[in-house]
């Protein structure tokens, strides 16, 4: 069903006094009143920023109007095309001014942690408004809302927070869409007219993750690929894209958090799944296991993407103490071989997946900004804190946005940390992931959105 937003009404009354009342009472509540005021806090946020959203869609003029020349191009992927962080296009600006970027527009966005993914001028994510999650397509030159499509659902976490988590992707004309409680469903992405929908762990009896489903569709020759939490039932399932029909399901298996990524790896095209205790290659048109590789996380949370590493070799990396592996694969007479040849603990990726360039392996090690040398694991050096961002390589330079909505624009050099230009273009906890198409960046966090034109002249 299409989400309808209520008429739109004052707050009667503000969050800061509601909050100073909970606190009031905080003296004398255990710690079961610390979670209850949390969450009326949040409840309270969260009512407040519905409010911002509805009269910012009944004033679209509220949106800065820019006429650009070029229609951007597409960004149908969780991190892009190959989910690798690596951006195609346009040449883009060499720095920034020391003020930073003269943004497109700004705008609020309902909560959650979704990126966007883009196409044909239009810029699709999932939010919280209220309860219900919504699929969202914004104008990519201008955020005026374009269409939504929702449907009641509400997940509170009280440490990580609420809303969905896992970025929708885009095959041509549909686009995919999965919420933090199962709810897999295929939009026309033109006009968000519902094609399916299927409930993964309900109709599989299958109990949610802690932090619920956080892992990104995967689409590829007419298959929908997605982890589901794999508690006591298949952890990775198959559906037909155009009608939503089973195909397969395979990996019994707990989950993490991480997404399924489609590559060409010893001579045969292999989907990776990296589980909560190990990592998979699966077949992609039976889900047959190919091989797999221990990798035990804490607590099974695996959240980074597995990353090809050339012809033969794929790189994995988590946080909570665990650290990096780069693996070789090879083949004989159709059986193939995981093979460990380095780990390190210079590199732990708790929430952002590394990127790889010329040789080396840029990345978050638990909140810092580092560079390995893929062919020994060797930590070239490690600098600046942008805590539990996120970062691309786009243009020969890293863009990376810190976890507190800080955009910085780096060298990526083997030799020292060289940092180019930095601003402060979110404010508040920014762990999604940004996006960019034909030279715009898109980026926004559980509170706002915003766009930057990154082009040279």
């Amino acid at each position: 069903m299409d989400f309808q937003p209520r008429p739109h009404r004052p707050s009667r009354v503000k969050t800061g006094v509601l909050i100073l009342l909970v606190l009031a009472g905080a003296g004398w509540l255990g710690m079961k009143g610390w979670w209850g005021y949390q969450s009326n806090i949040q409840l309270v946020i969260a009512e407040e920023l519905a409010d911002t959203l509805e009269a910012h869609r009944a004033n679209p003029d509220m949106a800065t109007h820019r006429d650009l020349a070029a229609t951007p191009g597409s960004w149908t992927d969780y991190r892009g095309p190959r989910r690798d962080g690596i951006v195609a296009g346009p040449r883009l600006l060499d720095s920034w001014t020391k003020d930073g970027l003269q943004p497109l527009y700004r705008q609020p966005v309902g909560g959650g942690y979704a990126a966007f993914v883009i196409g044909d001028g239009m810029a699709f994510t999932i939010e919280q408004r209220r309860d219900h999650e919504v699929v969202a397509a914004y104008d990519l030159l201008t955020g005026k809302e374009r269409w939504t499509h929702g449907w009641p659902t509400y997940f509170r976490e009280r440490l990580g927070g609420d809303g969905p988590r896992a970025t929708p992707t885009l095959s041509g004309q549909w686009l995919l869409a999965y919420g933090a409680e199962g709810a897999l469903v295929c939009l026309n992405a033109n006009t968000g007219t519902p094609r399916w929908r299927r409930e993964v762990l309900k109709e599989n009896k299958l109990e949610n993750l802690p932090w619920a489903m956080s892992s990104s569709p995967l689409v590829h020759e007419g298959r929908v690929i997605v982890t589901t939490s794999g508690k006591e039932g298949a952890g990775v399932r198959a559906y037909q894209l155009s009608d939503g029909t089973p195909l397969w399901s395979a990996v019994p298996e707990q989950q993490g958090y991480s997404s399924p990524v489609v590559v060409e790896l010893a001579g045969r095209t292999q989907i990776l799944n990296l589980a909560g205790n190990a990592l998979y290659s699966l077949a992609p048109e039976s889900g047959k296991v190919l091989w797999s590789l221990p990798w035990k996380t804490s607590m099974q949370i695996s959240v980074a993407q597995p990353l090809l590493a050339g012809n033969d070799r794929v790189f994995v990396s988590t946080g909570y103490g665990k650290g990096s592996v780069l693996v070789k694969v090879t083949q004989k007479n159709n059986a193939f071989q995981a093979t460990e040849l380095w780990t390190s603990l210079k590199m732990k990726n708790k929430f952002t997946t590394s990127v790889i360039h010329e040789g080396t392996i840029y990345g978050l090690d638990e909140g810092r900004l580092a560079a390995l040398d893929l062919e020994t694991g060797k930590r070239l050096w490690k600098a600046r804190e942008y805590g539990h961002g996120q970062l691309l390589l786009a243009d020969g330079k890293l863009i990376v946005l810190g976890d507190d909505g800080t955009l910085g624009l780096v060298n990526p050099s083997r030799e020292a940390y060289s940092e180019i230009s930095a601003f402060q273009a979110l404010e508040g906890r920014t762990w999604n992931n940004p996006s960019i198409a034909g030279g715009i960046l898109l980026i926004r966090n559980d509170r706002e959105m915003t766009a930057f034109d990154l082009r040279a002249p």
